[in-house]
């Protein structure tokens, strides 16, 4: 409301708001929003964020008629020039990150840590595919990756499924095809000593038989 003072408080659906504004769903229907945002001439739709020193957070929604041009991003920068896309979301599901993405992995935060031990004869059970999508409105170009299912077999606790769908938790899988190849690198180390071992035996026996030799001459 134009020349509300500062503490003036909106509520819509409510007369107690905690906020300057404060909108409550009083219907059960979950197709109800709250809060609409619509543009009639199909351009970007903007949400701010900002302070006194014009320093701005925004998100932007482009709904568009394609799942693949479709987007929602978050920005940082002034509105005005558009900013930096720091996270894109489109409509088929593609993700893009302007930066690195981490997760938290202290030692302090864990416990019951136990080392990855026999992951190779699992890992050679699974096998890397490349596909495509069925939804046409997801990516439709060439996708690598694992079958859930398949991977489920031999590390359930790396399948999710949620609404029937099975997904996969990919950073896990990375620690367990680094402790494979750790594994398959020991294995070969073994190898190659044991080569060592009976090349320096054979050498051995080959001088005592040429000692034999000249001796019995």
């Amino acid at each position: 409301m134009n020349g509300a003072i500062d503490d003036t408080k909106v509520g819509i659906g409510t007369t107690a708001p905690n906020a300057m504004m404060h909108i409550v769903k009083n219907e059960s229907q979950e197709a109800i929003s709250q809060l609409i945002l619509e543009d009639s001439l199909n351009e970007n739709l903007e949400l701010e964020f900002k302070n006194v020193a014009q320093s701005e957070w925004f998100m932007r929604a482009k709904p568009l008629g394609t799942a693949s041009s479709s987007t929602l991003t978050i920005n940082y920068g002034s509105l005005n020039n558009a900013g930096t896309e720091i996270l894109t979301v489109r409509g088929n599901g593609n993700t893009t990150l302007t930066g690195s993405l981490t997760q938290n992995s202290d030692i302090r935060l864990k416990k019951d840590i136990q080392p990855l031990e026999h992951m190779l004869s699992k890992v050679k059970k699974l096998r890397g595919v490349t596909y495509h999508w069925k939804d046409i409105n997801k990516d439709q170009t060439m996708q690598y990756g694992f079958i859930a299912q398949e991977v489920k077999k031999a590390f359930p606790d790396l399948v999710h499924v949620k609404n029937d769908i099975h997904r996969i938790n990919y950073s896990g899988m990375t620690a367990v095809l680094l402790s494979a190849i750790n594994e398959e690198n020991t294995n070969l180390e073994k190898q190659e000593r044991q080569l060592d071992e009976n090349v320096k035996l054979i050498h051995a026996l080959e001088e005592a038989l040429a000692k034999l030799e000249k001796d019995m001459k």
